[in-house]
């Protein structure tokens, strides 16, 4: 993967998070994937990565990002999406948040 310039995701089946999209991000790549692929994390399409659910819009981001180094630099700034929402330090906050919630009763 670190010699990768974009991760490709085409998943159509499948459930659970994918932590080589995170991994990914994290190393500062461009990710092009499907909605199935990115399910359970929190990104948005154009922003953090490209999400493509036919044929020839997920073709045609791919060869985007291979023909543009700009926009797969651009795209590939996901580090503080991750240092954001999936450090552990975050999500340890999170469930500590839950846990209080329940305790208290406000389910």
């Amino acid at each position: 993967m670190a010699k990768a310039a974009v991760l490709v995701v085409p998943l159509r089946t499948g459930g659970g998070m994918r932590i080589k999209i995170l991994n990914a991000l994290a190393m500062g790549k461009a990710v092009v994937s499907t909605s199935i692929g990115c399910e359970g994390i929190d990104v948005e399409n154009g922003k953090d990565i490209y999400i493509a659910d036919t044929n020839g819009d997920f073709g045609q981001r791919l060869i985007e990002l291979l023909n543009n180094k700009g926009e797969r630099e651009r795209l590939g700034r996901g580090l503080k999406l991750i240092r954001e929402k999936y450090q552990w330090e975050r999500i340890a906050e999170q469930i500590e948040g839950e846990y209080k919630k329940v305790l208290e009763g406000r389910e």
